[in-house]
């Protein structure tokens, strides 16, 4: 049996808060939604310790999670979701059971960070081995969320690419210091590999601009994250000229080998600062 027969994913959209749920979902003629009020009970066994709306959306096979997102956020009955008050927690979970096609990491694209910006998200991500782990019901008593152990793997980094520039061009305009496997359009791809005789070295075809988030690895993910946001918000004034140049693209890429099982979150703050500066997001997640 392949990995992809073993593994199974999916996600949805959920609002949490003060209020009645079955009232607000009539009132917002929230379509495809299922709610709790707190203290109610789920299949016999989840109890409810606040209120859950939850749109469920289950994933097409072998469909890329920043495209399952895109569509989901997309649907004509998700813009109801722009209808409902602020004051109502917005977060999108995606979950993984066991190693797929897309291993336990996921991408998203600068296209659903900005959709997420637009729905005030917060962006939750779980991975586990188990196949029962009751996550369709989260905020229910059956699924405490345990502080995860970390390894000393576990670190993110910002990209900058661009077909138009240098590093030097891209750490004076930015003033954010590249670290040393930084590389310039044109410069030699693996410059201590040897070149057959009559043949010319591999060049790299773009600019890769990679900044570090200044945090040991072995810290949570989302403490380098919130690092490498905490250098780019300052600048941002200096950054627009790169936000408005075709040739530029940031991503936010992060990796580590996990315990599970396992969970990422992203706030809505960071991604509306993800948002700002038309970043996408790439995390290569392992298991040891």
């Amino acid at each position: 049996m392949s990995n992809q027969q073993k593994s199974y994913s999916y996600h949805y959209f959920t609002l949490t808060g003060e209020g009645d749920a079955h009232q607000l979902v009539k009132d917002y003629h929230l379509t495809r939604a299922t709610a709790w009020n707190q203290g109610e009970v789920g299949e016999d066994r989840y109890q409810f310790q606040q209120m859950c709306i939850r749109f469920c959306e289950h994933q097409e096979e072998n469909l890329y999670w920043n495209e399952a997102i895109e569509r989901f956020l997309a649907c004509p009955y998700q813009r109801s979701l722009f209808l409902v008050p602020l004051q109502f927690e917005r977060s999108l979970h995606l979950v993984t059971h066991g190693e797929g096609f897309q291993g336990y990491g996921f991408h998203l694209n600068e296209s659903n960070i900005q959709q997420l910006a637009q729905h005030r998200a917060n962006f939750q991500y779980y991975a586990y081995k188990q196949p029962d782990d009751g996550h369709d019901f989260p905020y229910s008593q059956i699924f405490p969320v345990a502080e995860n152990e970390r390894t000393a793997d576990e670190y993110a980094y910002l990209i900058i690419e661009s077909t138009g520039h240098s590093t030097e061009q891209l750490t004076t305009i930015t003033g954010l210091p590249p670290n040393v496997r930084s590389r310039s359009q044109g410069d030699i791809w693996f410059p201590k590999q040897p070149v057959a005789e009559g043949q010319q070295p591999r060049r790299l075809p773009i600019t890769h601009l990679k900044v570090d988030s200044g945090i040991e690895k072995g810290q949570p993910l989302a403490i380098h994250i919130q690092a490498i946001l905490s250098q780019l918000m300052p600048r941002y004034e200096q950054f627009i000229p790169l936000l408005l140049d075709y040739r530029v693209s940031f991503s936010l890429v992060g990796t580590g080998y996990l315990a599970m099982p396992y969970q990422f979150s992203l706030s809505k703050e960071s991604i509306l600062q993800l948002a700002q500066f038309k970043c996408s997001v790439d995390m290569d997640l392992y298991t040891p």
